[in-house]
């Protein structure tokens, strides 16, 4: 017979329970030996036990106040049939001695006091609701018309594979300093997330990342089930295992492989605007009803070309959850369309009003116990991006959320202070529950990372340094340096003089500039994990300046 809670709804339970795992087991288990204890095995030279006594001669008590003893009653029997005094069959009893009840409250003020200062009270506030449902609420269930909810789903609602806690924030600006847990281990944000988009950064093995610094990675839902398809993933233990990662991992949902195959495809465009003449060429590019060339999105989702075989690849929220699922990563991403720059405000209406569709779905489709990210999108619009912070904010379910979409005019370009990247952070951070964390999809160029970590961001992933690695380019204290260049051949300086990393201690320019225009792959490695390296320390030392408040 399962212990039922008054009627709810699973968001509800979900709400209330907010990732307690404690007092769960604790009652859970508690109901497990309940089950499988009789009440005439009670333990009574026990102070604190549980024991064979006279009946006590009241009414039905949820607590007896006795003497000596507070009697606890655990339910599962029934009371039809008994008389005013009688204690009802199958019934048990928790006996607590008064003296040790005395300590138990002493110990658990005591351990208030801490948990409060390390938690904060919220999290213990919704601790005590949980236990006052659980005590008070137990009984009100019916398990005859299966309004309840089970304690083992209460359980099973109530894990999450991550939590977040804001350690300080900036007040200098809008940042803040904080840590993010997972089962593969815990990240301090703000955090720069290198891209893995087939289960590996280009030119290095997993223990070299690691060794740049590296936090965490994403990988790419879209393009990990074109090869070698999640099936194989999760035969070989998931993601971390297929790559050897035992730190944590994100996969995005492939919403972005929306606009890069599609619309980013056709109008040779990214997610950001670099010249003047960029919002021109794009003031109209898409239009309402408009689809771009190679891919269809309608609102079931996307159906997708195979680029290794010409296949159709139909991919929706359904679809998406179920294979991240598979793929097995700490954190999960809502399935999203990706618009692209200077989409009209009707096209982007529509979108909108897809995805938050969309993203009720993912939240429905959802079966594992991995933390799901909702996305924001709205473009350059401000009413839109509020509308879509508001929605996703709204809904029941998301640990995180993802800042996607285009992100209007880039840091530095003339138009940035009225629709650029800063200014759409501060349409739409404030509006998204401040205890979970954010991160901004597909932006983190050396030069934006100061201004999207002042707007509140905690996380953002970005190909730039693996990129340009691969084209040559190393990123240094002093700028941009294109190895490629002859001059470089008699120069026998570290690529940063200043850098601390592995290359920097052991190689000279004059090397990696002969490996680069030989084309030589062991100069790609050594730039990419150079550029990892110093995009991560380049973070590092931003913590420290709000750690310092100095930010």
């Amino acid at each position: 017979m399962s212990i039922l809670l008054p009627r709810c709804s699973k968001n509800q339970i979900a709400r209330v329970v907010d990732k307690n795992k404690a007092l769960i087991l604790f009652v859970f288990f508690g109901k497990l030996f309940h089950n499988n204890s009789s009440h005439s095995s009670f333990l009574s030279s026990s102070p604190c036990g549980v024991g064979e006594a006279a009946t006590p001669q009241v009414k039905d008590p949820h607590f007896l106040n006795l003497k000596r003893e507070v009697w606890i009653p655990f339910f599962s029997g029934t009371t039809e049939g008994t008389t005013e005094g009688e204690m009802p069959q199958e019934n048990r009893y928790l006996i607590i001695s008064n003296k040790r009840l005395s300590f138990i409250i002493f110990t658990i003020f005591v351990l208030s006091i801490v948990i409060v200062r390390y938690y904060g009270i919220e999290w213990v506030r919704t601790r005590i609701l949980l236990f006052l449902i659980s005590v008070d609420g137990i009984r009100a269930g019916r398990e005859d018309d299966g309004a309840g909810v089970s304690f083992k789903t209460i359980f099973i609602l109530s894990i999450s594979m991550i939590s977040f806690s804001v350690l300080k924030n900036s007040k200098r600006s809008k940042a803040r300093l904080g840590v993010l847990k997972t089962p593969h281990g815990e990240i301090m944000t703000p955090a720069f997330v290198p891209v893995a988009t087939n289960a590996a950064v280009k030119a290095l093995r997993s223990d070299e990342i690691a060794a740049t610094g590296t936090q965490i990675l994403i990988s790419n839902t879209y393009h990990l089930h074109l090869m070698p398809g999640e099936k194989i993933v999760k035969k070989a233990g998931g993601i971390h295992s297929f790559m050897n990662w035992q730190k944590p991992l994100m996969t995005d949902s492939g919403g972005f492989q929306v606009f890069s195959l599609g619309f980013g495809r056709d109008l040779g465009v990214g997610k950001v605007t670099k010249h003047k003449l960029y919002p021109a060429k794009l003031e109209r590019a898409v239009e309402i009803g408009h689809q771009p060339k190679s891919l269809k999105i309608t609102d079931d989702g996307v159906h997708f070309r195979s680029p290794l075989d010409g296949k159709e690849i139909f991919l929706g929220p359904r679809e998406s959850i179920a294979i991240q699922e598979k793929l097995g990563a700490d954190i999960m991403f809502a399935f999203d369309e990706c618009t692209p720059p200077k989409v009209t405000r009707e096209y982007m209406k529509v979108s909108l009003a897809r995805t938050n569709v969309w993203a009720k779905q993912c939240l429905a489709a959802k079966k594992t116990e991995q933390a799901l990210y909702g996305i924001v999108q709205g473009s350059a619009y401000e009413d839109l991006r509020k509308e879509s912070a508001r929605a996703i904010n709204a809904m029941d379910g998301f640990d995180g959320f993802g800042i996607g979409g285009d992100l209007g005019d880039a840091v530095q370009h003339p138009s940035a202070a009225k629709t650029g990247t800063r200014t759409i952070l501060a349409w739409t951070l404030p509006l998204l529950d401040a205890k979970k964390p954010r991160h901004l999809l597909g932006i983190g160029h050396i030069e934006d990372i100061e201004t999207i970590i002042r707007a509140g961001v905690d996380t953002f992933d970005c190909t730039a340094p693996t990129h340009y690695a691969r084209r040559g380019v190393a990123f240094t204290s002093q700028g941009r340096l294109a190895m490629h260049r002859a001059a470089l051949l008699d120069d026998k300086k570290p690529l940063d003089p200043k850098c601390g990393c592995m290359v920097c201690k052991n190689y000279r320019r004059h090397y990696i500039a002969h490996l680069i225009r030989a084309n030589e792959i062991t100069g790609g490695a050594l730039l990419t994990f150079h550029n990892l390296y110093f995009f991560n320390a380049y973070v590092e030392k931003i913590r420290e300046k709000i750690k310092n408040g100095k930010f």
